[in-house]
């Protein structure tokens, strides 16, 4: 079993995928250049008022308490023990290549959303996978691979990555953390999603500037490595150690498959799951919302997964195969076991909020099934089993089925962004020359 998961990642994960973010995050970046690049722009749209400005927010929050979790500590911390520093630099490509393509797909989600009669609104890659006749009977499969990913890298390594925190930093047994997961999720999920929302907007703030807080300060104390670590991630970066060289080498090289797939496993960009928070957001603005997903990648994988890259690198900071053990090492050298205790609190509250938004992810998906809220009180009903048992699974298998769902999930949805691409960009050059005419005299 391990040997048949270890070559459909090597081929889907290692292989294909990369090469699929690299060329369509470039396709996209080169199409919306004018647009995205124009601060002037920019910032005209997100003056603009489209609604209310909490709830607003609310949507920007919730993605980000999906793509906020472990993928942006123990999956950072994991790529380094196994890849090395150069897979960061790889972090960082992916982070402003797969800004423009969360653009894209939001933009899409917003466009193509669904108003239901009690006035829900609903969208995402489904809505617009089936506008395309050639992948319309795709789409129910996305929604069945959504609610696999959530399962795996929405709930079970965030919450078997928590309670390695809580064992290893303060000695607390899983069976105890299970029971927290299992509690939690089950008050914060049971009911509507306001319940998923409320929590989100108001536990992902404060969770970011408090490991904000963390980090800064421990790379602020070893200071003098920091030019080290920098001059190590580029060199690394191009020096695989796969044979022959050149640039197949580099293509194929751990740091290149690690940073890559760990970039887009810690903001989901390409995957199709944010972009469901925004279409369902009170915002009309599709091209704002577009914009507040490229701020969601900007805070998610270049500020924090960075932050966290440097203090796993530190001098000091034993790397380890248990990323929860590497991740403890690091911040232990400056906080001790008070900073174990924190951090620990951090990542489990963390891991609490990525659960929280990837159920609503699923339950919003569900709906487009005849009987779909009946198909989201069920998975209501189970998924705090799946947080509880989760606890108990292994590691390194847990990743390897995140990794490949996430990975079958973005390889559909960027497909369906590229042939409908051409709507993305009117809506930007429709947005653009609106407020040229009314704002720019």
């Amino acid at each position: 079993m391990k040997e048949l998961l270890g070559v459909c990642y090597e081929t889907v994960c290692g292989k294909f995928l990369p090469l699929v973010l690299f060329i369509s995050g470039i396709y996209f970046s080169v199409r919306l250049c004018g647009y995205i690049y124009n601060f002037r722009f920019v910032r005209s749209v997100m003056k603009e008022n489209c609604g209310d400005g909490k709830k607003t927010l609310s949507s920007l929050w919730l993605a980000l308490g999906g793509t906020l979790g472990v993928g942006n500590i123990c999956g950072v911390a994991s790529a380094v023990a196994f890849a090395g520093p150069g897979c960061v630099f790889w972090i960082w490509v992916c982070a402003l290549l797969s800004a423009v393509t969360k653009y894209s797909e939001t933009v899409l989600s917003v466009i193509t959303r669904q108003k239901y009669p009690d006035g829900r609104l609903n969208g995402g890659p489904y809505f617009y996978i089936k506008q395309l006749p050639v992948m319309r009977k795709i789409a129910p499969f996305f929604v069945i691979l959504t609610v696999i990913t959530a399962v795996f890298m929405g709930n079970v390594t965030q919450v078997k990555s928590a309670s390695e925190f809580a064992l290893a930093a303060i000695g607390i047994p899983k069976a105890a953390t299970a029971l927290f997961f299992f509690l939690s999720v089950f008050l914060i999920c049971t009911g509507k999603g306001k319940k998923v929302i409320d929590f989100t907007s108001a536990a992902v703030p404060l969770l970011c500037v408090f490991y904000t807080f963390l980090c800064v300060v421990t790379v602020a104390v070893n200071y003098q490595a920091v030019g080290e670590i920098t001059v190590s991630i580029f060199r690394e970066a191009f020096t695989p150690k796969a044979a022959g060289g050149g640039v197949m080498a580099i293509i194929t090289s751990k740091a290149f498959s690690y940073g890559l797939t760990r970039g887009i496993m810690s903001n989901e960009a390409g995957c199709g799951t944010a972009p469901i928070a925004y279409a369902s957001g009170n915002c009309d603005s599709a091209v704002k919302n577009g914009f507040f997903g490229i701020a969601e990648v900007l805070i998610d994988t270049l500020f924090l997964c960075t932050l966290t890259a440097y203090a796993v690198l530190l001098p000091g900071a034993e790397t380890s195969e248990n990323s929860a053990r590497t991740v403890l090492n690091a911040f232990g050298t400056v906080f001790g076991s008070f900073g174990s205790v924190f951090l620990t609190v951090s990542v489990c509250f963390f891991a609490l909020a990525s659960v929280s938004a990837w159920s609503f992810y699923v339950r919003q998906s569900l709906l487009v099934f005849r009987g779909g809220d009946r198909f989201s009180l069920v998975f209501s009903a189970l998924y705090p089993f799946v947080s509880f048992f989760g606890c108990f699974m292994e590691e390194n298998i847990m990743w390897i089925f995140a990794d490949i769902s996430v990975s079958l999930m973005a390889i559909i949805n960027i497909t369906a962004v590229l042939l409908l691409f051409e709507r993305v960009r009117r809506a930007t050059a429709e947005k653009y020359s609106e407020l040229a005419s009314f704002k720019w005299k």
